[in-house]
């Protein structure tokens, strides 16, 4: 349950995979194949508003029945959250506006922070939960809600809607800073707290905070925030230099994916971010954008992507451990279209994993742990 007792049974996952250069090709493929993956770079100034409208009107989440607070939401709740995504204020061709993230937050499904639940009781699998986004990351805003609290956003691996208090509005040319930073730093920790002003920014695990130079041994770091009117502003601050930042990414090989994935060990389970911590696909972005690969968010997502692939689908349970020993360590492994899994390596003919796990079945019966750890794949 360790990092360092698979990296030691690993001496050849130091070895580099792919430097700078082969690692912006590589992103290029995943960027290819991953229509969820967004160039923000790339991104004209108008864009069509019907495709959007679409998205913005797929209400799937509010079907069936749904809990609010502990009490049915019913059909009056659900047309309230309908008329907040205003669709029918969606022009032609949507004015590209341009913002930046000043506070880990959520992307919801719809403008709404308060959950819809499957049971009465639940609250850790909010159905209007889709991801987390860190502080500094840029997004492309696409609409605003009726209300005028929320912003429909595209940032480069997911859209939905952001508080607006989440993010301050600026103009491209500083946004461009942020999609395409010449030089920055990556936490390396699970997570890093940085004091702004009287309040504080959670970071995790992969986010980039700008970096200029340093400074009476510490890193000069350029960071967002939002003044009074909603405006993008900069900060300018000295961090002590620790093992929570990195400058530039990791390298990106097996051990290091294996001991950032580790950083998370014994977290409790967040659906979509929630509880300040990671689900399934969470665990396996974070540990390889921290060594500067991107990837899709959701599990199904990261199935297809770029990168060597193998359906274990038609082999027998000797075929599929023969299978395994031959696996790279730091390789995903995938259940269906809705798990993800670290691989670390197999002891005594058993493969083991580290994943962030919701439940599994024991004797038929779903058995809930809602915690990162470590299995053999026999789970």
């Amino acid at each position: 349950i360790t990092a360092e007792y698979w990296t030691k049974r690993n001496p050849s996952g130091n070895m580099l995979i792919l430097n700078t250069a082969e690692l912006q090709a590589f992103n290029k493929r995943v960027r290819q194949v991953s229509p969820e993956l967004v160039d923000l770079a790339a991104l004209p100034a108008q864009v069509n508003g019907a495709p959007l409208k679409t998205a913005i009107m797929n209400y799937k989440a509010l079907e069936g029945t749904q809990y609010v607070k502990g009490r049915v939401a019913d059909n009056q709740y659900k047309e309230l959250l309908k008329k907040l995504t205003n669709p029918q204020a969606i022009p032609a061709q949507i004015k590209v506006r341009y913002g930046v993230v000043v506070q880990r937050a959520n992307i919801r499904n719809l403008p709404t922070e308060v959950g819809l639940f499957d049971t009465a009781t639940d609250i850790y699998y909010d159905n209007l939960q889709e991801t987390a986004i860190d502080p500094g990351e840029p997004v492309a805003i696409y609409h605003t809600s009726s209300n005028g609290q929320f912003y429909y956003v595209q940032s480069y691996n997911y859209r939905g809607w952001l508080s607006k208090y989440a993010l301050g509005l600026t103009d491209r040319p500083t946004w461009l800073k942020y999609v395409q930073p010449e030089k920055f730093l990556v936490v390396s920790g699970k997570q890093y707290q940085l004091p702004v002003g009287k309040q504080h920014q959670d970071y995790q695990l992969g986010a980039r905070i700008l970096y200029k130079g340093e400074q009476d041994g510490k890193f000069v770091a350029t960071v967002p925030e939002r003044d009074l009117k909603g405006k993008f502003v900069e900060a300018t601050l000295l961090l002590n230099k620790d093992a929570n930042l990195s400058v530039g990414y990791l390298d990106y090989t097996e051990n290091n994916i294996i001991r950032s994935a580790f950083k998370f060990y014994g977290n409790e389970y967040g659906w979509g971010g929630l509880l300040n911590s990671v689900d399934c696909s969470a665990l396996i972005a974070d540990a390889y954008r921290a060594c500067g690969v991107i990837l899709p968010r959701n599990a199904a997502q990261q199935k297809v992507t770029a990168g060597l692939n193998l359906d274990l689908t038609p082999l027998n349970h000797g075929q599929r451990l023969e299978a395994f020993k031959k696996l790279n360590p730091g390789s995903t492994i995938h259940l269906g279209k809705s798990h993800v899994m670290i691989y670390l390596g197999t002891v005594n003919g058993q493969p083991y994993v580290l994943h962030a796990s919701s439940s599994y079945y024991e004797k038929d019966q779903k058995v809930y742990v809602r915690k990162v750890l470590v299995s053999d794949l026999n789970l």
